[in-house]
């Protein structure tokens, strides 16, 4: 058998080089999710089960953003361990 050995990074990209390109996706994504967020900030009427309330869009959007990003966080786990 042939040992494989592995070269040491040259200096293209240095420290940003490293990050993974899932990394980068995520990001993106965070900061549009941040930008569209900011954006609709006005008051909005929002229904769940039996329950209506008035609450700034921003609100509700964090929160919906919060629950897809737990449920990722869950589906992610599930996978790793099954």
């Amino acid at each position: 058998m042939t040992e494989q050995t592995t070269k040491p990074a040259t200096g293209r990209g240095g420290m940003l080089g490293k990050v993974p390109t899932r990394a980068w996706v995520a990001i993106a994504l965070a900061v549009l999710v941040l930008v569209f967020i900011f954006q609709n900030r006005q008051n909005a009427r929002v229904h769940f089960l039996f329950v209506s309330v008035t609450s700034p869009m921003w609100t509700a959007l964090l929160i919906a953003a919060g629950v897809g990003v737990l449920i990722g966080i869950l589906a992610a786990g599930r996978r790793k361990s099954g």
